[in-house]
């Protein structure tokens, strides 16, 4: 074992002196700064190495690099050193050639080492050696392409592309080559399935194998199959196993007898430059005393702490320009300086990516671990995120034990689930789920769940939080910007398309997220032990939220999901690069994970109820959706330019509107409509109940309405009801007439209650509703009657003859009413829909009739949005414009 002993020389063991010769001690290699020293003092702590020197080599700028001179303790491989210095350093402060000596050259004058008297390079055997080199003409050409978007020397074909300081960009360049090189398609998740050059090129060769079968047995590169993951073994071969922490452990309780420093100690916060971890950086600088330990890898041009303030800036949390920041912000900035450390490390290696000294230091003064840390992609495969994912969580688990034991609170995700179950409990035992979770984010977080439970297991204090979906913070909108619900509303929003699935859109807050996590940290006797679902367990429907965007300035067309896709993905390309979501992006998210609407609605449910019970205790209300958060969101967002942002109209503002038939389908579609556009809004039917829940969704979207109980049948009741609306909202400017029962039913069956019942409502009620309005609206020379009729009143159906014949009578009333009131300043309308998906056929008795000739079920029929957008048009033409009817009809079905 060596010892450095100054700026060069080693002290061996037996207390002789060894001279290696003095090294620069800061040096720039491909933009990162890199202290050769490390790389030495590394290389001297691995048990195969007795003596090193590492060298810089090349001009300054890109060529230059490192070059490692060995004297090996024993027989060794540069492949077997490169491995074990993966471990611990990052990939830029690995030298890219290893030469072995039989012992470090000196000048014998002078003690120094004798540069000239090292060997020269070779760089085909002391970079990769023998068994690096590729053989075959497709890893000839793929090492080619290797070293030129690498910018290596040489490439080691046994060597991941990743490891070699790859990353997506380069991926995206290496691919696209790939592409032209071999005339084949390669995504980024097959190199992260093989990303050797001998893998790679195995995988190349496989496929152009099976296409030049022909098309009689030509197989797909979809069609190999990828390599398999026994999370189960994952779990074992990365668990520390038993770990003797008995005094520790005792030491831990026992500051809770003598007060505890969870609220002013030091804490060790992973992830500050992720969504979530900016947040939590946020609240233990705003809402705590504690100093700050932010973890942070290294990045070319930036140091760790403006990788933080970077972060900080981007989500809204400091201002840009300080001169113009908030108080909050300027106390964040302030605590940013003064509580916070960056340290450049990584939790993919060995002690965090650290020196020996601050990993040793930090283990004794860190009091608690949030590890908030993790790569998320859902289209990677589990090698891809292995290393961040399983290995970082793997060493967090060794630091939190190391020294003293320090309490871990680990960001879990609802993903360690898979789809299809309902309401998973927070104490479930989720090992038996290894062999379901598909996707390698998941599959990488469950192995890491594992490792973290088994910690708690051992004694470990040990918190684990599930999280769902994180939507922006709850004040500003701030939102990861590659997260797939943010995605999904930048597309709907772009094109007007909104996809026509069922699906839970389950987000939750950041800041809701991140003051939870801090504020338990805090109060760590209520949650040290558990594990808790910070997942909204009442999610939105997706249709709704579509719905609500629909009324507030982004008009919405429904479409199948396949169709939406489609086109969203067409649209967006169309622009050139320059769309919001970008297009790239958005395809790799539908091409790779939601690829069908079956995904969306078959989404597993969550039960919280722990974590409810511990936010009762607290005085803490779960954040769900509703209209005033999609309101903030949406706002914010369009600010910002996120959304893209449309004119918001409301051509109908302070007008008064009575829709009949209020309770369900067409006439609540028409309600919400009329008051989207700005009008006031009266909702008359028979069911109060249903009237109200509608009036409280539009009163949540800030609009003004009332529910008045009301059959349309009686006379006395529609004068009322047009009185109390007059005396509450002004008088009625729109009267739309919808109440209305249709019945299929045979002449010959002779349903005469049915046949009365239409006339009743279909007839008397229209007229009633007429006779109740028109003397006002001629008195102040302005209105506009709308009556709901149909294409049954334009052509009579067999099955529907009473129900034809009380269209054709609105008709005709309509037609004769328009004439004698022209010149009024009052409109007359007639909107006739095809068949419309409310629930009205299902009234019909007479099933020999139903089944003979409703033949809705053949083809898409209406929404009751398509039937109200035409009302709101027709009603908010200028006033010398008069739209007499529409003709509304499912595509599929004309008459």
């Amino acid at each position: 074992r060596l010892y450095r002993t100054g700026d060069w020389g080693y002290m061996l063991s037996d207390g002789s002196l060894e001279i290696c010769g003095r090294v620069d001690t800061m040096v720039k290699i491909r933009g990162y700064s890199i202290e050769v020293q490390a790389v030495e003092s590394c290389l001297l702590s691995l048990p195969m190495v007795k003596a090193c020197v590492v060298l810089v080599c090349g001009e300054e700028g890109e060529d230059k690099y490192m070059v490692a001179y060995i004297v090996s303790e024993r027989e060794t491989t540069r492949k077997e050193v490169r491995a074990e210095l993966k471990k611990r350093l990052p990939f830029f402060m690995i030298p890219s050639y290893f030469i072995f000596l039989q012992s470090i050259p000196v000048v014998a004058a002078t003690g120094k080492l004798d540069k000239a008297a090292l060997p020269s390079i070779n760089s085909q055997t002391d970079m990769v050696g023998a068994e690096g080199r590729p053989s075959t003409v497709t890893e000839v050409a793929l090492a080619e392409i290797w070293i030129e978007v690498l910018q290596l020397k040489e490439v080691d074909i046994q060597e991941s592309f990743f490891d070699l300081g790859g990353h997506s960009l380069m991926a995206t360049e290496l691919l696209l080559r790939a592409k032209r090189k071999f005339n084949i398609n390669l995504a980024v998740r097959d190199l992260f399935l093989y990303p050797t050059v001998a893998s790679l090129a195995k995988f190349i060769d496989s496929c152009l194998a099976n296409n030049a079968e022909g098309s009689d047995g030509q197989k797909s590169k979809e069609d190999i199959l990828e390599p398999q993951v026994d999370l189960l073994a994952e779990v074992q071969r990365h668990d520390q196993g038993v770990m003797n922490m008995d005094m520790q452990l005792r030491a831990f309780w026992r500051t809770f007898h003598h007060g505890h420093h969870f609220n002013r100690g030091r804490v060790l916060l992973t992830g500050a430059t992720g969504f979530l971890g900016a947040f939590i950086l946020k609240e233990l600088l705003l809402h705590t005393k504690l100093v700050v330990y932010c973890l942070v890898r290294e990045l070319p041009q930036r140091s760790a702490l403006d990788r933080i303030s970077d972060t900080l800036r981007q989500y809204g949390i400091i201002s840009v320009d300080r001169s113009l920041e908030n108080e909050e912000q300027g106390l964040i900035e302030d605590a940013l300086h003064s509580r916070t450390t960056a340290l450049k490390g990584n939790i993919s290696l060995m002690r965090l990516g650290l020196s020996e000294e601050d990993y040793t230091y930090l283990c004794t003064d860190i009091d608690f671990v949030i590890h908030s840390a993790a790569s998320v992609n859902l289209a990677y495969p589990y090698s891809a995120l292995h290393g961040p994912n399983v290995m970082g969580t793997a060493n967090v688990i060794q630091f939190a034990s190391s020294g003293k034991v320090k309490a871990l609170h680990y960001i879990s995700t609802d993903g360690v689930f898979p789809h299809g179950l309902k309401d998973c409990k927070e104490r479930e035992d989720i090992t038996k789920y290894a062999d379901r979770l598909t996707d390698g984010y998941c599959q990488s977080k469950w192995v890491a769940e594992q490792l973290v439970s088994r910690a708690r297991d051992r004694g470990l204090p040990v918190t684990i939080y599930r999280l769902g979906n994180l939507a922006g913070d709850s004040k500003n909108a701030y939102w990861n910007p590659q997260d797939f619900t943010l995605l999904v509303l930048q597309a709907c929003a772009k094109t007007g398309l909104a996809p026509n699935v069922d699906w839970n859109m389950e987000f939750t807050p950041v800041d809701f997220v991140a003051n939870v996590v801090v504020t338990l940290t805090q109060n760590p006797n209520s949650v040290l032990g558990k594990t808790l679902h910070i997942v909204n367990d009442k999610p939105m429907k997706a249709r709704k939220v579509f719905q609500w965007m629909n009324g507030h300035g982004y008009p919405l067309h429904f479409v199948p999901f396949d169709e939406w896709k489609t086109r969203v993905l067409e649209e967006l390309s169309s622009t050139n690069g320059s769309s919001v979501p970008s297009p790239e992006l958005m395809a790799g998210v539908l091409d790779t994970y939601i690829s069908h609407a079956n995904f969306l609605s078959n989404l597993s449910t969550f039960n919280n109820d722990c974590l409810q019970k511990i936010l009762t205790d607290l005085d803490m209300l779960y954040p769900y959706t509703d209209a005033r958060l999609l309101q903030t969101y949406f706002t914010e967002l369009s600010k910002r330019g996120v959304l893209s942002q449309r004119k918001i109209s409301q051509p109908l503002l302070d007008r008064v509107a009575i829709v009949t038939g209020a309770s369900s389908g067409i006439g609540q579609a028409i309600a919400l409509a009329l008051a989207s556009a700005g009008a006031k809004v009266a909702l008359a039917a028979r069911r109060t109940d249903l009237l109200q829940e509608t009036v409280k969704v539009i009163k949540e979207d800030g609009g003004e309405a009332l529910g008045v109980q009301t059959d349309v049948t009686d006379r006395a009741q529609m004068k009322v009801l047009v009185s109390h609306v007059e005396s509450l909202l002004g008088p009625v400017d729109i009267l739309v007439n919808n109440a209305g029962v249709m019945y299929y039913t045979l002449m010959k069956n002779l349903h005469e209650d049915e046949w009365d019942r239409q006339i009743d409502v279909n007839c008397k009620g229209v007229l009633n509703g007429i006779g109740a309005v028109l003397d006002g609206m001629l008195k102040r020379g302005r209105g506009h009657i709308v009556n709901i009729t149909s294409d049954a009143g334009r052509k009579p159906f067999p099955g529907l003859a009473v129900y034809s014949g009380t269209k054709y009578f609105v008709e005709a009333v309509s037609g004769a009413l328009r004439q004698e009131i022209a010149g009024s300043g009052v409109k007359v309308t007639c909107v006739q829909p095809g068949d419309v998906k409310t629930s009205l056929a299902t009234a019909s008795t007479d099933k020999e009739a139903r089944a003979a000739y409703d033949g809705s079920g053949r083809y898409q029929v209406l929404e009751p949005r398509n039937v109200a957008d035409a009302i709101v048009y027709a009603v908010s033409q200028p006033q010398h414009v008069a739209i007499n009817e529409i003709l509304i009809e499912p595509r599929e079905a004309p008459i």
